[in-house]
């Protein structure tokens, strides 16, 4: 309603406008009155053209002052379309964020689902866990009657371990004479073989009559270190080795006619090129004194030195000496087989250089394990090869060389078919 009032209103101002200029104009063709310095005709249509704009004018005064929205359209209308360019702008933004809303809740929903899966599959197993609580609760109680059954039961059992303690008492007591009857055999095997070392002493002693040195016999060996002065050396070490062999020589029989003190004779000039020898040493070294020929009751000893620098002369796990053993044999034979074995390790080692000339053979290999030995190889009833086999990496100057006893594991061919 409010609209149609406008409308007549800006009709009556522009009808009455129109009016004046029309009147003005009139009056203006009449009279020939001339505005601006211009010609009557063009001053009518001057003047029709003023009441037009006036009509415009008018209304758009009238529109401004009845409606504020008017107001605005014609004062406002570049702020109102940069404010709406920056509401546009910002919806478009806010579109963006609900949209990313919209995705996180579609994936928190999707997580949800997962979850809830997942609950239900914890929800089972608790119920499962539960159920299985429940059966061995009462798994329990069946346990607990089966332990008050076997307690009774251990009872009658403790009882028959007191009897047996009593049992297992004797056996020890049986036990501790066996290991002395084992010790009393590990101590006959030991005298055995001193006696059958001396044995063939005495026996080379008878063969030989006088002899009282074979050659290359050591007379004495002493582990000698390098590095020093060689005149150091010939008297800190060379002159006192030459006394101890003099005074075994003497010992044993040996004499330079005319010199009852004295029974070793050494050329004087190898002894000075071998102090010079040890002083250029690097390390250690084993030295020997050994006669050069058989000597007998009375006789003067001609010795010479032998120097053999420390080096690696027995390897780890190395062979050194077998034999094949027969079970038909008495384990008196095999065991002597087996000293004898040993009584070779002895000689090879002295034949290396090493300085244990004199190791008892009990202290090259356990003799306890010889027993054990003997009884495989007549269980096995099968020949066997009996080896001796180097425990460590044995040094010339460290020693003494230790080896085990050891049963070669041989595989016999199988005849063919």
């Amino acid at each position: 309603m409010f609209g149609l009032y406008i409308i007549l209103a800006v009709a009556a101002i522009g009808g009455f406008i129109a009016f004046l200029g029309d009147r003005v104009g009139m009056k203006a063709g009449k009279k020939r009155l001339s505005i601006f310095g211009l010609r009557p005709k063009y001053t009518s249509i001057t003047i029709a053209v003023i009441t037009g704009i006036l009509i415009a004018v008018a209304t758009l005064v009238l529109l401004a002052v009845v409606s504020e929205d008017v107001r605005i359209a014609l004062f406002h209308l570049e702020k109102i379309q940069a404010d709406l360019r920056e509401k546009t702008l910002l919806v478009a933004k806010k579109e963006a964020e609900f949209n990313k809303l919209v995705k996180e809740y579609l994936e928190n929903e999707k997580e949800l689902a997962r979850v809830s899966v997942q609950r239900e599959k914890i929800q089972k197993e608790l119920e499962s866990a539960v159920a299985q609580y429940r059966t061995a609760q009462s798994n329990l109680v069946k346990k607990e009657g089966e332990l008050v059954a076997k307690q009774k039961e251990v009872e009658t059992k403790q009882q028959r371990v007191a009897s047996l303690t009593d049992i297992t008492r004797q056996l020890e007591e049986q036990n501790e004479q066996l290991q002395m009857e084992k010790e009393r055999f590990l101590k006959e095997i030991e005298m055995y073989s001193v006696e059958s070392a001396k044995l063939k002493g005495s026996l080379a002693q008878k063969q030989t009559s006088l002899l009282i040195f074979d050659v290359k016999e050591v007379i004495v060996a002493e582990v000698v270190e390098g590095g020093t002065d060689a005149k150091q050396v010939l008297n800190a070490v060379i002159q006192p080795l030459l006394v101890k062999a003099n005074q075994i020589a003497l010992e044993r029989g040996a004499r330079i006619e005319g010199k009852n003190d004295y029974a070793i004779k050494v050329p004087v000039k190898q002894m000075n090129k071998l102090a010079q020898d040890i002083a250029e040493l690097d390390g250690k070294a084993v030295l020997r004194l050994v006669a050069e020929k058989n000597t007998f009751f009375l006789e003067p000893l001609y010795v010479s030195f032998e120097l053999f620098p420390n080096e690696l002369v027995f390897k780890a796990d190395e062979v050194v000496a077998e034999t094949k053993v027969s079970p038909a044999k008495e384990e008196s034979i095999i065991l002597q087989e087996i000293l004898n074995l040993l009584l070779s390790v002895r000689k090879k080692a002295f034949d290396r250089g090493m300085i244990s000339q004199g190791q008892y053979i009990g202290e090259i290999a356990s003799l306890q394990d010889i027993p054990n030995i003997i009884q495989r190889i007549k269980k096995s009833g099968q020949t066997r090869t009996v080896q001796l086999a180097v425990i460590d990496d044995t040094w010339r100057v460290e020693g003494p060389l230790k080896v085990r006893v050891q049963i070669k594991e041989e595989l016999t061919a199988q005849p063919k078919q």
